[in-house]
């Protein structure tokens, strides 16, 4: 507040100061519970005296940080600087905290407070952010329309700043080059685990269901030039300008419209209004090239509840939501026995504490604090 400023860039730079430290938060909460709250330059000696907050504390900061923040932002993406944050972004991470506060652990029911900042972004951006090709949500030539309400600003070139994504999750042994089974610059040793047999067969996606094909590349050359059909790979984002390994020029979506939508959805279920929940519901089944659910495929919260993890499943596969949806829904510990349990690897699941990390020893060392 000391600085000397213009008075609408010092709004906006607070705002996005505000926002960026609520979103650091929101992940760190979700991975350890309470942390400790730091809102000011503290000494060394100050440092090891901060002691650690509790959960309900830290999303208390957070949910306080987005509120300001909605204040302080432009409600629109400035042209020449599409990846700032704008009230749109923080109305968007504000419901999606609420849905989380009132899942797993938590459980607090703000469910109307969730729907509200919701609803306000769902109608405020409307069908423009709802694109009718599944596909074409993660090309270069589309990123920062409205379908993504907030990215991470990713350069090829620019001394580490390009989007390491499509590198990252292509084979090891993928042919380098620009033909339809190859990929620029080649793959990597760090893909994500796909098992043909159990994650991407129909036990993951329902038969007919289109983003199979566009999430997921299921042929590709070998630089033995050998054509490899079993062993599929995620081939989202990989498009656009790159310039070397790692280092494309696409952007990374941090929330997209349909999530805010599906969560819109969720909300009003929980709100008692399933008729218009079913319908959001449908709406993204039927870009999928899917069938139409009826009533009393969710006439239960069970159902319901497991209907909706199916569905984000899908819709948001390899996004990095799926874990997260599972804790919030505390359905994470009999989903995960199952899944360890196809590898002979289900007794390493003991409790739902693992849903946490703990505060990392180190740490504890430093400052003596538990």
């Amino acid at each position: 507040e000391e600085v000397e400023l213009e008075s609408e860039f010092e709004k906006r730079i607070e705002g996005e100061a505000r926002f960026i430290r609520a979103l650091i938060y929101f992940d760190l909460v979700r991975y350890f519970r309470g942390v400790p709250i730091v809102e000011k330059p503290l000494s060394i000696s100050e440092a090891y005296e901060v002691q650690r907050s509790s959960e309900e504390a830290v999303y208390e900061f957070i949910i306080n940080d987005l509120k300001k923040a909605i204040e302080l932002l432009p409600n629109i993406k400035p042209k020449e600087l599409p990846n700032k944050a704008t009230q749109y972004a923080a109305r968007g991470f504000l419901g999606k905290v609420y849905v989380f506060q009132s899942g797993y652990p938590l459980k607090k029911d703000n469910w109307n407070l969730a729907l509200n900042e919701l609803k306000t972004v769902v109608e405020g951006i409307g069908d423009d952010g709802f694109f009718e090709n599944y596909e074409d949500i993660f090309l270069y030539e589309n990123e920062n329309r409205d379908q993504s309400i907030f990215s991470l600003g990713c350069k090829t070139n620019a001394q580490g700043e390009g989007n390491p994504y499509p590198t990252r999750n292509a084979p090891n042994g993928i042919k380098p080059g620009n033909t339809p089974l190859t990929i620029p610059y080649g793959g990597g040793p760090w893909r994500l685990f796909l098992d043909g047999d159990y994650i991407v067969n129909d036990i993951f996606f329902e038969d007919g269901d289109l983003r199979k094909e566009q999430a997921l590349q299921f042929e590709w050359e070998e630089k033995s030039n050998q054509i490899i059909t079993n062993s599929p790979f995620v081939k989202k984002y990989s498009n656009g300008p790159v310039s070397g390994g790692g280092d494309w020029d696409i952007d990374w979506i941090m929330l997209r419209y349909t999530d805010v939508y599906m969560l819109y959805a969720e909300a009003l279920y929980y709100k008692n209004d399933k008729a218009n929940s079913l319908q959001i519901i449908n709406r993204v089944r039927n870009r999928a090239g899917l069938t139409d659910l009826q009533p009393r495929d969710i006439d239960t919260d069970e159902k319901f509840i497991d209907r909706l993890l199916k569905e984000r499943r899908r819709e948001f596969c390899f996004e990095n939501q799926r874990w997260w949806d599972l804790v919030r829904t505390d359905k994470a510990f009999d989903v995960m026995k199952v899944f360890l349990g196809h590898y002979g690897a289900d007794g390493n699941l003991i409790s739902k504490d693992q849903y946490f990390y703990p505060i990392p020893q180190r740490e504890t060392d430093i400052t003596g604090i538990e």
